[in-house]
């Protein structure tokens, strides 16, 4: 039988008075209908906002006949929550809710007005309508669960420890954390809730079902949700989460201290801020605000050889291996001879290292070690002088690629490993360059142009004599082409000949180039213009230079000097051997700007310029 009760929702707190009429008869004679149904002890089976159908009010009546009468296709899809309405609206038993899965009988009885189910798609609707009473009714009336700060299933406490049950499925949930739930209780008489730190493992317990209240809610979380709060780089700006954290943040320096994880942009000041942004993020009408301070409070920390070392919520002592598995288990670097485990004591306000474990795992199993109080654990990596980087041989390399560095392992060794240079090599260009002095060298850089810039400038060329103005523009024009020049973090080497007082060691992420021949030479400074001019056996200095026509003005021939391939330099002289490849620097003079002791200066940033020509003209 259909449900034929009319709905007004036309948004207005008035109505036109037939229209008023209409609806109150409408009103009584459902009413009449629903008492006479009482009476004929038949009652209303509801699925969402639809009637199904009329059943005889049984007491005996079990969920399973129900289950049978709407068939498998129906009951299949069907949420654990039942509401169960009677007719004797002075009883506080007038609305009541109950469980399909958990609950033997339905307890019915000839006040029985409705029986209404929910698919999971109508419990969903049901629960996202927040301006709906009904909500709050079953809300105050049932168990909440809530997954990370989202209101997911209501049930009864019973369901917890119903395997087939909504609620047990989700509690069990492989993406479910389990060291970790929030159970909150509503104190009628003090107007509060009051939160406890649970194990999710007490969740199917029947003492902890039999504590729990109608109306009480348990938050639980997924592992992808934790890990967003507790180890994001993000630093959002918000601070009004970080008091109750100071002894936290100081009891992670001190971790820091003794493990060595120094990660700085793991801060546990920065997770807190994160967290609080995550935080108000939840807080809408169908979520229930997270406790950001009691999850960091509860945080225990786990560095080193473990799949996702960082910060993890504890809420009750556990054993060593729960802890290890929470962080994803151990790596296959795991020194399991020698696990630090950090116990904390608290002394005159401050929280203090009180002693350091270390546990060899091979003596003792993991599921026998307590942890409790304040602790932080580090597994460490096994001391890995095999493998401690990635090197790449480029060019005229027999056997060029990316090679596996051993720590004490050298520049010449490695050319060795790789079968020596091919017979079209040029060594004496090698280009050697590391990610590490790139930055160095850019700080360097600029630091040496920003000092050119300021001593420039300070200079008032109307007092100056003649030329100086012509060179000031000659060498702040060097010191902007140093700053906009790439870096390319050269390290000058000699490839040919291994120096054993003095050897290369490796790091990773370098690389070596080995070029063929090159077949020109550069010519930079003050000529009238640079140039890359092609290498011939016969040409001098001089020839050189007219190809790059010539000298300038300012120019100061007798500074100038050779960039060799290899990145080395030499004072240039008429009979000067100028190998291919090499680059010809001319400084422009700077008598007239001695005070300021430019001449060096200047010759240091057209040194750099050229080496940075040489590493990119090479490789070309």
């Amino acid at each position: 039988m259909p449900d034929t009760r009319p709905s007004f929702e036309n948004g207005s707190n008035t109505r036109p008075s037939f229209v008023t009429d209409q609806v109150m008869k409408a009103s009584d004679k459902w009413a009449a209908i629903n008492r006479l149904f009482s009476r004929a002890g038949v009652f209303q089976l509801m699925l969402d906002d639809r009637i199904i159908a009329f059943l005889p009010a049984i007491s005996d009546l079990t969920p399973s006949i129900i289950m049978d009468f709407i068939g498998y296709e129906v009951s299949s899809t069907l949420s654990d929550l039942v509401l169960i309405l009677s007719n004797d609206r002075s009883s506080s038993s007038s609305f009541r809710v109950t469980s399909l899965t958990s609950n033997q009988s339905l307890g019915l009885n000839n006040k029985t007005n409705s029986v209404r189910l929910f698919s999971a798609f109508g419990l969903k609707e049901l629960i996202f309508r927040s301006d709906q009473g009904l909500k709050k009714d079953i809300q105050t009336s049932a168990l909440s669960l809530y997954i990370d700060g989202s209101l997911e299933h209501v049930g009864v406490p019973s369901d917890l420890v119903t395997t087939n049950s909504k609620l047990f499925q989700a509690t069990h949930d492989s993406e479910i954390y389990p060291l970790f739930a929030l159970h909150s209780t509503f104190d009628q008489q003090r107007g509060f809730w009051k939160t406890q730190n649970l194990d999710t493992a007490e969740l199917e317990s029947e003492t902890f079902v039999r504590k729990i209240k109608l109306g009480d809610k348990i938050q639980i979380f997924s592992h992808a949700y934790l890990r967003s709060v507790l180890h994001s780089d993000d630093q959002s700006s918000s601070d009004s989460q970080l008091a109750g954290a100071e002894a936290m943040e100081a009891l992670s320096d001190r971790i820091d201290e003794k493990t060595g994880y120094s990660d700085k942009n793991q801060s546990l000041s920065a997770k807190i801020r994160e967290a609080k942004k995550t935080s108000q993020a939840s807080e809408t009408s169908n979520n229930s605000p997270i406790n950001i301070q009691r999850i960091l409070s509860s945080s225990r920390f786990i560095s080193g050889a473990v799949e996702y070392p960082g910060f993890y919520p504890i809420a009750n002592n556990i054993t060593l291996d729960r802890f290890v598995s929470a962080a994803g288990g151990l790596i296959k670097s795991a020194d399991t001879k020698r696990i630090e485990i950090v116990r904390n004591k608290i002394e005159n306000g401050r929280i203090l290292i009180d002693k350091i474990d270390v546990v060899d795992l091979n003596n003792v199993h993991p599921g026998s070690i307590q942890l409790a109080g304040q602790y932080s654990v580090n597994i460490p990596n096994y001391i890995n002088d095999a493998a401690t980087g990635v090197v790449t041989l480029e060019g005229e390399i027999t056997r060029p690629g990316k090679y596996l560095i051993r720590r004490d392992e050298t520049l010449h060794g490695i050319i060795e490993r790789a079968g020596g240079f091919t017979s079209v090599a040029y060594p004496l260009g090698a280009i050697f360059t590391r990610e590490s002095l790139k930055q160095s060298q850019r700080e360097s850089n600029n630091l040496l142009a920003n000092q050119v810039e300021e001593a420039v400038l300070s200079v008032s060329q109307a007092e100056d004599k003649s030329g100086v103005g012509e060179q000031i523009k000659a060498v702040l024009s060097y010191a902007q082409q140093l700053r906009r020049q790439e870096v390319t973090g050269r390290l000058s080497v000699n490839v040919l000949q291994r120096d054993k007082s003095g050897p290369v060691y490796l790091q990773s992420g370098d690389v070596l180039v080995i070029p063929k021949r090159p077949g020109h030479v550069s010519v930079i400074g003050s000529v009238q213009k640079d140039t890359v001019v092609s290498y011939s056996e016969s040409k001098d200095f001089n020839s050189y230079i007219a190809t790059a026509g010539g000298l300038t003005r300012i120019a100061d021939r007798s500074r100038s000097y050779i960039v060799l391939p290899n990145g080395e330099s030499e004072p240039a002289q008429g009979e000067s051997i100028i190998p291919p490849g090499s680059v010809i620097v001319v400084p422009p003079k700077t008598d007239r700007l001695s005070a300021l002791s430019f001449t060096e200066v200047a010759s240091r940033i057209l040194g750099n310029i050229a080496l940075s020509v040489l590493a990119i003209n090479n490789v070309r």
